[in-house]
């Protein structure tokens, strides 16, 4: 295979640019569910994380965003702080609430000059 080849390969596999706007209809939101175009929706709006993805790819963390693609994912969240959930274990510490794995950016919540994604808009 030649550079020409898969510089075109690599080119299909970044999606086009598009135009904001103020509203989606759920069947467009729900088409942006892959590795190299993913958007998620939270307090109903919706974030496009494909370049936080692709920029983190080698993480293990960037695994259950990429199976919540095209998907709500408030339920990641406390309602009345916008933060991860938690919970109180049976030990008595408080720990994330991640059914679906643990995700980018939970450790960074100790670092007070870190803005995690779901700030960072």
């Amino acid at each position: 295979m030649n550079k020409d080849n898969t510089t075109e390969q690599m080119k299909k596999l970044i999606p086009k640019p598009y135009k904001k706007r103020r509203y989606y209809i759920l069947s467009e939101f729900q088409r942006h569910n892959s590795p190299n175009d993913i958007w998620v929706c939270f307090f109903d709006d919706i974030y496009d994380l494909t370049n936080l993805i692709q920029t983190n790819r080698h993480l293990p963390e960037v695994e259950p965003i990429i199976q919540a693609a095209g998907t709500d994912i408030t339920s990641w969240f406390d309602l009345k702080t916008r933060e991860p959930r938690t919970y109180v274990n049976a030990e008595g510490y408080e720990q994330f609430y991640i059914p679906h794995g643990k995700y980018l950016h939970l450790d960074i919540k100790n670092d007070p000059l870190a803005i995690p994604w779901w700030k960072n808009q």
